[in-house]
């Protein structure tokens, strides 16, 4: 399967582009390589961070304690959700 490919046209300041020119140098890249792979790092890890929860020591005790209670007897409704995906699905 091959890639489509898309261009970015991208305007910065001078400094910048300097900046990154250097270190995709030090990287042994070419500049475009530099970009892509700095920009794919960031995003991965910008949409980890949104994707992942981390709750603060209370927040934790409260989610133990839950988890350890006994599960509530499923509604009537439930019951008619279940008895429907095991007729669609079966099992």
């Amino acid at each position: 399967m091959v890639a489509t490919m898309d261009r970015v046209d991208v305007r910065m300041e001078t400094d910048v582009k300097r900046m990154w020119e250097r270190a995709a140098a030090i990287a042994g890249v070419p500049l475009a390589a530099f970009i892509k792979m700095s920009a794919s790092r960031c995003a991965s890890e910008l949409i980890s961070a949104h994707n992942t929860m981390t709750l603060n020591a209370e927040d934790t005790a409260w989610f133990m304690d839950l988890l350890q209670q006994p599960a509530p007897e499923p509604t009537p409704a439930m019951k008619r959700a279940s008895a429907r995906r095991r007729e669609l699905l079966g099992s």
